[in-house]
């Protein structure tokens, strides 16, 4: 390839057709008031491009009873009036000269501001967000979305902070990111994040120990279920990062795009018959010995139908299955007379390197370490216990991680056993549909509940359960007890999840579809 040629790609590379407005950098100070309302302190360094019209706003959608009020803006320090109306994003752009307001729109508002010049500008924005903090049924908290951008105007560095009336440490809240690649964390009595990496979202879930608010409005639920469905959809690799996409690339892409979607058409049909194939194989009512959970986990990862949480939760009932671990309740901080689900943990030590590893006693023996290591000196361990213990040994927690990696697992099932596991499958999803039924099959021992956890039928078999007869399970650890097993199962499988992506030094860039605020925002 000649000088010239190379000396074209190159100019094309750096080209931008359509020079986008970029955000230099984003600092979002957020100081929490003890009824729960919170004051918003930004600074928006952008430099403004030809996606800018008239105006510049901000999304904060899906805010429920929540209010934004006292709105003050300056562009490069000159203060801007702020209209006393609703905001016209109709308007000529010589009305919003000047100019800032509020827009009320998809259950929230814009923050909307007049933009004179396509060139930078420096904004100081301040706003007072009432009842950031809701009060749930089992603590306190937020899933709010303080910036989300669309995607052509990005963010190239925020730094974010979160401060309360009383200092905020490890003991007292937990808290995860959400749209960035970083680590959110909890020093000197506040907690923050910041990031120089490309970015359109900035998003945090953040939960208290019951007083240390007094929140005028209400959560729905609790803070427990926010989190699992903030959980669902993420993607705890890097988010959006690197330079605007240049136009070559674009022609690139559309030209690998064009020749790849067959073949991603061809593979999603295979999937489908294979999966239809899988669901059409006969029953099959036991659990092999041959068999192990994470040859298991590689069969289902082919049909893609395994999550890691599952594999968490059904280590935590092998565990409960061996009685090395049991559920007891125990008294809720700063809750006087009210009880939490914990685990306790009974060996009087445990060897984390027990079994042949990589073997399923090796892997839940190793679960069973960790959980020895965070509960302290009572043995017992509740999810937000262990959640604050991940948060300080990141390398232990990452360890355990790299344990589950697939990648390190080249043994499968036979084909056999691939079947009847299958089989497993297809009986105890059928299972869960008969719903309030009699249920008068003998087969239901703890193995088999242990990959039904695997399989992530254990919400719905937990109906089933309890048509159950107490002679029927009378060998069962689960029998009495299935629903506190559940509950507290399952707090630990997000915890697990929560920590994975926490202590690899990374927040999720997907997720938080539940969160308040957010929605859109940027030149218009």
């Amino acid at each position: 390839m000649n000088k010239t040629i190379l000396l074209l790609l190159s100019l094309l590379l750096s080209l931008q057709v359509f020079p986008q407005s970029v955000v230099h950098k984003l600092d979002i100070a957020v100081t929490l008031k003890q009824n729960g309302d919170a004051h918003i302190h930004e600074i928006w360094d952008i430099v403004m491009g030809d996606d800018v019209k008239t105006e510049w706003y901000v999304a904060h959608y899906n805010m429920g009873d929540r209010e934004i009020c006292n709105l003050q803006v300056t562009d490069n320090g000159k203060r801007l009036t702020t209209l006393e109306d609703e905001w016209d994003v109709d308007a000529e752009k010589e009305d919003k000269m000047g100019k800032c307001g509020l827009r009320e729109e998809e259950g929230g508002y814009e923050i909307c501001w007049g933009v004179p010049t396509l060139d930078r500008h420096v904004y100081s924005v301040d706003y007072d967000i009432k009842g950031l903090v809701l009060s749930y049924s089992d603590k306190d908290g937020f899933g709010y979305w303080f910036a989300d951008l669309n995607d052509n105007d990005p963010i190239k560095a925020f730094r974010l902070s979160i401060k309360a009336p009383t200092p905020l440490s490890k003991a007292n809240c937990q808290v995860m990111g959400f749209g960035f690649n970083a680590p959110v964390k909890v020093a000197n009595g506040i907690a923050f994040a910041s990031s120089s990496s490309q970015i359109d979202k900035i998003g945090l879930l953040m939960s208290f120990n019951k007083g240390l608010f007094h929140p005028t409005l209400e959560g729905d639920g609790s803070i427990a279920k926010l989190k699992k469905k903030a959980m669902k959809g993420t993607d705890f690799g890097g988010g959006s990062e690197g330079e605007p996409t240049p136009l070559f690339v674009w022609i690139l892409l559309g030209g690998t795009i064009v020749v790849v979607i067959p073949f991603i058409i061809i593979e999603l049909v295979k999937l489908h018959r294979k999966r239809k194939e899988a669901r059409q194989l006969p029953y099959f009512k036991d659990v092999s010995p041959s068999w192990s959970l994470m040859k298991a986990v590689k069969t289902l990862d082919e049909y893609n139908w395994f999550e890691s949480e599952n594999l968490i939760g059904a280590m935590i009932f092998r565990l409960i299955s061996q009685k090395k671990l049991t559920i007891v309740d125990q008294d809720k901080p700063g809750k006087k007379g009210e009880k939490e689900l914990a685990l306790q943990i009974v060996p009087e030590s445990v060897n984390k390197d027990a079994g042949e590893k990589g073997s399923d006693d090796y892997l839940c023996t190793y679960l069973l370490y960790l959980m020895e290591c965070a509960s302290g000196f009572n043995r017992v361990l509740t999810p937000d216990k262990f959640e604050r213990w991940t948060e300080d040994h990141e390398e232990e927690v990452n360890d355990f991680k790299n344990a589950l990696d697939l990648d390190n697992y080249e043994e499968t099932l036979s084909q056999e056993d691939e079947r009847h596991l299958l089989g497993l499958r297809n009986y105890l999803i059928d299972l869960c549909k008969i719903d309030g039924m009699p249920f008068n099959d003998n087969n239901m021992g703890d193995e088999m509940m242990v990959y039904a956890q695997l399989f992530g039928l254990t919400e719905k078999l937990s109906k089933m359960i309890k048509t159950i007869s107490p002679e029927q399970l009378k060998t069962s650890v689960f029998a009495q007890d299935f629903d506190r097993l559940y509950r507290v199962s399952d707090d630990f499988m997000y915890c697990f999840v929560s920590a994975f992506s926490t202590n690899s030094d990374s927040s999720s860039s997907g997720g938080g579809g539940v969160f308040s605020g957010g929605g859109g925002g940027g030149g218009r």
